[in-house]
């Protein structure tokens, strides 16, 4: 039932069934359970934003996964551990236990967990100003996850992808890169991919087309007026601000990333 809950964005409801769950697990001895609802309940305390509960909880299922030898558990409950870091802006530490999570990965074969690892390592590098880094890594991911049919990880590691060729000012290969993007995930019917990939060719346009600068920023403020949850008027508060930076507007650029 947590999963269910968590899976339909009920954070609420899914803590209180894992907590219910953990109780039964310890009660019972059941060293597994414990570590597997402690991975969930960080899961779902970093989505609600609880960010120091959710690290006691990751740092738990690490402790239970390396004493039962859960190689794989382990690997993967490193990548939710820099999740929370790179939450929490300690971005060395979240690369730090990607790291770990590839290392893991690599040593047991598990070409998934690799895939995820770089993925992560991608992004946490764009944010460490680790730019060849970042997109070494994000081209390992994305082979990786053509090879596995993993379309889902690969539709965002493309997007990121693009948004580093946006960075590098290659707007041709970002173009590319979110024009796949949006075939993908139009495909396999991820609203929240396709929202963001929009977001991010608006911002392609924004570079390449000057003239169509006012009309775009229009678009993008009618995209947030109708935006009904809170992560996606977060992500279109972000792209405001980086508009108006590029137009060198910094009074409203920085209305925008308070508001983010």
């Amino acid at each position: 039932l947590g999963i269910i809950y968590m899976n339909t964005g009920r954070s609420i409801k899914a803590l209180n069934f894992y907590r219910k769950s953990l109780n039964i697990s310890i009660k019972i001895d059941d060293k597994i359970g414990v570590a597997i609802n402690n991975g969930n309940m960080a899961i779902v305390l970093k989505n609600l934003g609880k960010l120091d509960e959710a690290l006691v909880c990751v740092q738990k299922r690490i402790e239970i996964n390396k004493e039962l030898g859960d190689k794989s558990g382990t690997a993967f409950a490193y990548g939710n551990l820099g999740n929370i870091y790179t939450d929490l802006g300690n971005f060395q530490k979240a690369e730090d236990s990607y790291k770990k999570m590839l290392r893991i990965a690599e040593e047991i074969g598990y070409k998934i967990g690799i895939a995820l690892a770089k993925g992560n390592l991608g992004n946490i590098n764009i944010k460490l100003k680790k730019i060849t880094k970042a997109k070494q890594y994000f081209d390992e991911a994305i082979l990786l996850e053509r090879e596995l049919d993993l379309k889902d990880h690969l539709a965002q590691d493309l997007n990121n992808r693009a948004k580093l060729m946006l960075l590098e000012g290659n707007y041709k290969k970002a173009q590319a890169d979110v024009s796949k993007v949006l075939i993908l995930t139009k495909a396999l019917n991820l609203p929240v991919q396709i929202f963001i990939a929009e977001l991010t060719e608006i911002e392609i346009k924004f570079e390449t087309n000057k003239n169509e600068r006012t009309e775009l920023l229009k678009r993008v403020v009618s995209v947030l007026e109708n935006c009904e949850k809170a992560l996606q008027k977060a992500i279109v508060h972000k792209l405001l601000y980086n508009l108006h930076t590029t137009n060198k507007d910094a009074t409203r650029a920085e209305i925008h990333r308070k508001e983010a």
